[in-house]
């Protein structure tokens, strides 16, 4: 079995779809009126997360989106043979696309057992510009987890994360896998310890979802175990870093994931250009490329998993900021991409 599911947040598929059911209806709805009879196509069970809503329509937020993955999958694992192979594709850069997807994946009773990249994305899209998204769809390789799978001991499935992160980065690296990509790839190793099992507790019976669990208010009251995902890559991609100063750290790794993106920028920068244009198209590119952009989230995840603190950087001076729209993002600047600060 192989499924392309929703994107998350990614895209409102029925509202892209109403262009080409307006102009169906015309040509075949005398023919299929019990197909056409809406119209426009029906969104309540539209499986996204969307919260900008019009009035009419109700909020479809994470929790949505999951139970009705979860509802989905677990069809796919109740028709398919119990030696059976299933494959699903996933391409959101988000943490909470992602976090909302695989919660879905293990409830619904499967083990993913590998991940892998395929370069399916546009690099040039506008979508790519200053922006770590994938540039590729990983495909998660999984099997249906058997029935009373048990419990897993998490100092023992922590230690073994950390083994399959520290063997599979340089294998990523060597394909030419970095960045944002790299990390995602990372997933399916990761969970395949994780998700081999009914649920994971520490000693004192504490249950490892996950994502994290906070207050209402965001004050994090347990750490997910995708965040100790994100803190093996980091610690497996910095092993070599020259320096154990934060703002030096979450820079270097920052910059790390948007690796690809940058070589992209230089290479597309620089295509086919005359000699005597290379330097001032250089000095334009640096101009442009002196800051960048995570969801709140991510980066977050990025500064807990190297041990930093964001207030601490948000300081005057600091390396990151809050821009403040309808959702938080943190937004780096790295002066030093114009001449200035590090080099």
């Amino acid at each position: 079995m192989v499924t392309d599911p929703p994107y998350y947040a990614a895209a409102p598929y029925a509202d892209l779809s109403d262009f080409c059911y307006v102009w169906l209806k015309r040509i075949a709805g005398d023919l299929h009126p019990d197909l056409f009879r809406w119209p426009l196509t029906p969104r309540d069970e539209e499986l996204i997360a969307y919260y900008v809503q019009p009035p009419d329509r109700k909020p479809k937020d994470s929790e949505f989106f999951e139970q009705k993955m979860e509802n989905a999958l677990a069809e796919c694992r109740r028709v398919l043979r119990p030696d059976g192979l299933a494959v699903v594709l996933f391409a959101h850069k988000g943490t909470a696309g992602w976090e909302a997807l695989l919660n879905a994946l293990v409830r619904a009773g499967w083990t993913v057992t590998a991940s892998w990249p395929i370069e399916t994305e546009r690099g040039a899209r506008m979508r790519a510009k200053n922006s770590a998204v994938l540039a590729s769809s990983v495909f998660l390789v999984c099997r249906p987890r058997p029935e009373n799978a048990g419990v897993g001991e998490w100092r023992a499935v922590q230690a073994e994360l950390n083994r399959r992160v520290a063997a599979w980065l340089p294998r990523l690296e060597q394909e030419g896998i970095h960045g944002a990509d790299a990390i995602f790839s990372c997933i399916g190793p990761a969970l395949e310890v994780y998700s081999r099992y009914d649920r994971v507790e520490t000693a004192s019976g504490q249950a490892i979802r996950l994502g994290d669990v906070s207050y209402g208010n965001g004050k994090l009251i347990q750490r997910g175990y995708l965040s100790y995902v994100w803190e093996a890559v980091a610690r497996e991609a910095l092993k070599d870093f020259p320096t154990d100063e934060p703002d030096a750290r979450v820079t270097g790794f920052w910059l790390w994931t948007l690796r690809s993106r940058l070589n992209d920028a230089v290479a597309q920068a620089t295509e086919e250009m005359p000699d005597q244009e290379e330097e001032e198209a250089e000095r334009t590119r640096k101009k442009k490329l002196s800051g960048y952009a995570l969801p709140y989230g991510d980066a977050r995840l990025v500064i807990q998993a190297l041990g930093a603190h964001e207030e601490a950087m948000r300081r005057s001076g600091g390396i990151i900021e809050i821009i403040k729209r309808q959702k938080r993002s943190l937004h780096a600047c790295f002066q030093w991409l114009s001449g200035d600060g590090f080099s």
